[in-house]
């Protein structure tokens, strides 16, 4: 595909986005810079390409961006089934591997619906989006999983902050799954909502953060700055960001077996959870007795965390490739992985984007 200039007044490139994608939709996985066929496509990546592609839009306003828009999009929409639910996996020959979708894979289109419904995409991108979330918006009801509500949460606050949405649109319901969880779970020591700490941790505060601002329950906000400290206290050290590696999840009762295999996902996830706790403190007032750090440390812990992807992590090697806008598949204890995937790719992008919306410079 062509290659995007860079826009002068935001700190992202497309470039290896381009190439991950043809006309079908987005590569899952990369054979270092390349992308590689074989392992063909899925919704969790073309839903996060939404999202990223929707965002730098309503920052730019960049209308070559559009083009990697409708590529995903229709992608969604074709694998959107007639009761709402998504297939996720596609090969190389455009044929669905799977009569639907995981449970994440639903929240992740859903939040990536609303998102494009919602943002400053032309109209008739827009309204398609919405159609998918329209369509699928039903599925909360069976979720099961944390991180599928807290994809819904993030969907719904968007939307409702549009007024899109009722205030009310099924939040209390999906904001109460995590409240009851944090009854079960938490104790002194572990302030978390599971028995465990596995993959995009930050997105489990951020959702109660998220339904607080259009529901403004302060219990949901207390909850989730309270667990938010213990994700920075599990994850900060000697003031570099140290996230939870896949090569052993942290487990309540026991240390953390692992630093490693760190992922970029985990970052990107925190940062924008971050970045919208800076946004939240710098706007309400009245909030400082319940955050336990003031505005200011929230947003240098933001771009601390950010700077995993230039460096600043365990290794001392750089993940992203800010030039190209390409990021390496994760740390393992012999430095970068450096296989470039969909989703370490979108979650570079994201965070740099999430980085330039900070109001504390």
């Amino acid at each position: 595909m062509k290659k995007q200039a860079p826009h002068p007044d935001l700190p992202v490139r497309f470039d290896r986005l381009r190439e991950m994608t043809d006309d079908f939709g987005l590569f899952q996985h990369g054979r270092l810079s390349k992308p590689d066929p074989d392992h063909g496509y899925c919704v969790d990546d073309n839903a996060r390409g939404l999202v990223v592609c929707a965002e730098y839009y309503d920052l730019a306003g960049d209308e070559n961006i559009l083009d990697l828009v409708e590529i995903y999009l229709r992608f969604l929409e074709k694998a959107q089934c007639r009761d709402g639910r998504f297939h996720n996996f596609a090969d190389i020959e455009q044929q669905w591997l799977d009569d639907v979708g995981s449970e994440d894979c639903q929240g992740r289109a859903i939040f990536a619906a609303a998102a494009g419904s919602v943002s400053n995409l032309p109209e008739a991108m827009r309204k398609r989006s919405r159609k998918l979330f329209d369509a699928a918006r039903h599925l909360v009801d069976s979720f099961r999983y944390l991180r599928s509500h807290a994809e819904y949460l993030l969907a719904a606050a968007r939307l409702a902050e549009k007024k899109a949405l009722s205030r009310r649109g099924g939040i209390d319901e999906s904001a109460g799954r995590f409240v009851s969880s944090w009854k079960q779970y938490s104790r002194p020591g572990w302030r978390w909502f599971e028995p465990m700490m596995t993959y995009a941790n930050a997105r489990l505060p951020h959702a109660l953060i998220a339904a607080y601002q259009v529901r403004q329950q302060p219990r949901w906000l207390e909850i989730a700055l309270e667990s938010l400290e213990f994700l920075i206290e599990q994850t900060v050290r000697d003031n570099i960001y140290v996230p939870i590696g896949n090569a052993g999840w942290h487990a309540l009762g026991r240390d953390r077996i692992s630093e490693f295999d760190q992922q970029p996902i985990e970052t990107d996830t925190m940062v924008a959870l971050l970045v919208d706790v800076v946004c939240l403190l710098n706007t309400e007032t009245g909030l400082e007795s319940l955050a336990p750090r003031n505005v200011r440390q929230y947003a240098e812990l933001a771009r601390m965390c950010h700077e995993w992807f230039l460096g600043r992590n365990r290794v001392g090697q750089a993940v992203a490739q800010p030039d190209v806008g390409g990021c390496y598949d994760g740390i393992t204890p012999r430095g970068p992985n450096e296989n470039q995937g969909a989703e370490s790719i979108l979650a570079f992008l994201s965070s740099s984007l999430a980085c330039h919306n900070l109001p504390i410079r």
